[in-house]
């Protein structure tokens, strides 16, 4: 993995999205998009964006491809795009170049919880925005697993979850889901007060050692490619 320096790996991240949004064109676009591949390629989260790419972003396209090539047509496109099909493609490029640079820049310390401490300390993102971005990532985690146990005691009580009697039956997973994830946010913040995760803190006596070159070709990278979206 590309272990960039905390700030770098935040900038560079920053920069990607930045880039995303001052590409004018199809072109543009997709020439960034090729910078946030290889980002992605680098930092080896290239499954991670494979599977984004394949289960949520292909279903949006479709949808986009739907509402802006059939229903809303050239008609309704804003400029300079010339038909629906081009505009759907175009935004759809752009929600998957944020997402493959956020997941540039989270992905890879979610994995290695210790580079996330440290990288929210030296970023200056601790308190209660780090606790926020740390609770971010562990919602749908939490979700699902909860999910499963809801489910697990629906079967064993007798219940069908298929069909249209599992549709009927949702609001009945629904109800204890919420309260079960409230119950466990607010025991959450109780345990994480307690133990005071994330507090401000000055970080001493590092045990990681980064190399200011990735950084710096990160960086410049990441610079590059913003000139690629808005030049391109």
């Amino acid at each position: 993995m590309l272990d960039l320096y905390p700030p770098a790996r935040l900038l560079s991240g920053l920069l990607l999205v930045t880039a995303a949004f001052l590409a004018k064109s199809r072109f543009a676009i997709e020439l960034v998009y090729i910078g946030v591949l290889l980002a992605v390629w680098a930092t080896n989260v290239g499954m991670a964006h494979l599977r984004f790419v394949t289960f949520i972003s292909t279903p949006l396209l479709v949808a986009l491809l739907f509402i802006w090539g059939v229903i809303a047509a050239a008609n309704h496109v804003p400029p300079p795009h010339h038909s629906g099909v081009d505009y759907a493609v175009f935004s759809w490029l752009r929600i998957v170049v944020c997402a493959g640079a956020l997941q540039c820049l989270l992905v890879p310390l979610i994995e290695q919880p210790s580079h996330l401490k440290l990288f929210l300390e030296k970023s200056g993102l601790a308190g209660s925005l780090g606790t926020l971005i740390v609770a971010s990532i562990i919602f749908l985690p939490e979700v699902r697993r909860r999910l499963r146990q809801i489910i697990d005691a629906r079967r064993a009580q007798g219940y069908s979850l298929s069909g249209l009697r599992g549709i009927r039956d949702l609001p009945t997973l629904l109800m204890p889901l919420v309260s079960s994830l409230l119950d466990s946010a607010t025991k959450r913040a109780e345990f994480w007060s307690h133990r005071g995760v994330l507090e401000r803190t000055q970080f001493k006596g590092s045990p990681y050692s980064y190399s200011t070159q990735p950084s710096a070709l990160a960086l410049v990278l990441t610079i590059a490619t913003c000139a690629l979206g808005y030049f391109g």
